[in-house]
């Protein structure tokens, strides 16, 4: 799969910095996403505490009492983790009305997958069930239970049985045609904090938690993470620290590489003047690829579907 593609609503934010939100498990629509069956824990469970590392079956709800950190380990690890979901298909008509604000939104095209984004080597480790590289998602009726495959179970680290987990879903969603990145939410670049706390208590919160911060909107706060490597970045505590989380949403993104971004198809219903806007913007943006594309969305004369018509041609 050469290239990819991301539907979402029109926002004149993202030609401004093209950022990717890496999305909790629990904040995804489907509510069984990246969650783990019981019977797919009590076979992985059995393994990891199996003192001869010959697995033991599954275990029985007493034993689960037993071993209930092993457990929550497999339950929540998946939520230490952020997922960008992309899409081979840039025409169907349900990804464009259900996630791209009714053909008011946007598709952008992503190119060079295999370096669309920087991440740090340690987070893409054998053990790590990070995926640099869009990975397609598997769509089945029936959820990983007891009778998931012996290789993500016969595993000494965690890695497959959470790719696993995280990259399986109900056939219902087949239309999305799904490929995912899932990366740890420490990888973040930005994060971003919505509020209705008044401007000076919350400044006042930042200032003596020492986070360097931009006022990007009303309400809005920007965190910008530092090297990729420190440890110790605005990002980082912007997602631990309780303080800031109880100010207002704090979501955390990803900055694909501006080389990446190869083209950008505006829906039917988004208007010459927003998209002449958007692309002035997106011109002016730290991130701008000259080599971008640009498309309309127009309705089919003859069929239920959409065409595409380059701008500027």
């Amino acid at each position: 799969m050469s290239k990819l593609y991301k539907f979402m609503p029109f926002r004149l934010q993202f030609f401004e910095d093209q950022l990717l939100r890496l999305t909790p498990p629990n904040d995804l629509n489907d509510p069984f996403d990246a969650k783990p069956s019981i019977e797919a824990i009590r076979r992985k469970a059995a393994f990891m505490v199996d003192q001869h590392g010959e697995g033991a079956g599954c275990l029985t709800d007493a034993d689960l009492l037993h071993h209930t950190g092993t457990v929550d380990y497999l339950k929540s690890e998946l939520s230490k983790y952020g997922i960008i979901s992309l899409t081979e298909d840039p025409y169907n008509l349900l990804m464009w009305s259900h996630y791209a604000d009714e053909h008011k939104g946007i598709v952008v095209g992503y190119d060079e997958l295999d370096t669309m984004m920087l991440v740090s080597d340690d987070c893409l480790s054998k053990y790590d069930p990070a995926t640099s590289m869009p990975l397609p998602v598997k769509y089945t009726r029936k959820r990983p239970d007891d009778k998931i495959d012996d290789e993500y179970i016969y595993e000494i680290a965690e890695k497959s049985f959470f790719q696993q987990i995280a990259l399986v879903k109900g056939d219902d969603w087949i239309y999305e045609k799904e490929h995912r990145i899932l990366l740890p939410l420490s990888q973040a670049d930005v994060a971003i904090l919505r509020t209705d706390v008044p401007q000076s208590i919350v400044e006042s919160v930042l200032n003596e938690l020492d986070v360097q911060f931009t006022l990007s909107a009303e309400n809005v706060y920007k965190f910008e993470r530092g090297g990729i490597n420190n440890m110790f970045n605005p990002v980082l505590k912007a997602l631990v620290n309780p303080i800031i989380n109880n100010l207002g949403t704090v979501m955390v993104f990803k900055r694909p590489k501006r080389t990446s971004i190869s083209s950008v198809t505006f829906g039917c219903k988004v208007s010459d003047k927003d998209i002449n806007a958007a692309i002035e913007l997106y011109k002016r943006s730290a991130g701008y690829n000259a080599n971008v594309r640009y498309f309309r969305a127009v309705l089919s004369e003859q069929r239920f579907d959409l065409d595409f018509e380059e701008l500027f041609e």
